[in-house]
């Protein structure tokens, strides 16, 4: 916590605006980077999508792709990036999806989570 004054600076320095798309943490992300004093200069807003449904209708996450390599998985994190970038107008996303607990969900042990970052660059996602 005591780095989000960093974080913070970063994005004003830089011009950035950043948006959220959780899973797991089902809006405990934007939630705290809420709280940071001046955080309206840089936070876009937030897409929360728990149900899988949800990330496929609102973020686009193909169905495939879960189908393929699960809900928790980077390339489901990726997905939802590329959505959170598309339907917003930040310049940068972070994206989180994973298995909370207490039990194991598809074989996949309580507490993995996996993340992804993206920035648009001129229309395009890196």
């Amino acid at each position: 916590m005591e780095n989000l004054p960093r974080i913070a600076d970063y994005f004003d320095r830089n011009k950035l605006r950043l948006v959220t798309a959780e899973s797991c943490t089902a809006g405990l992300v934007v939630a705290i980077l809420g709280d940071v004093p001046g955080c309206g200069s840089w936070l876009e807003c937030s897409f929360v999508t728990y149900a899988p449904e949800a990330k496929c209708r609102i973020l686009g996450v193909n169905p495939a792709t879960i189908e393929k390599y699960n809900l928790t998985s980077e390339a489901v994190a990726r997905e939802m990036v590329e959505g959170a970038l598309r339907n917003s107008q930040a310049t940068a996303a972070v994206a989180n999806t994973g298995i909370a607990g207490p039990a194991p969900a598809d074989g996949i042990p309580p507490g993995t989570i996996c993340f992804a970052w993206g920035f648009e660059h001129e229309g395009t996602t890196r």
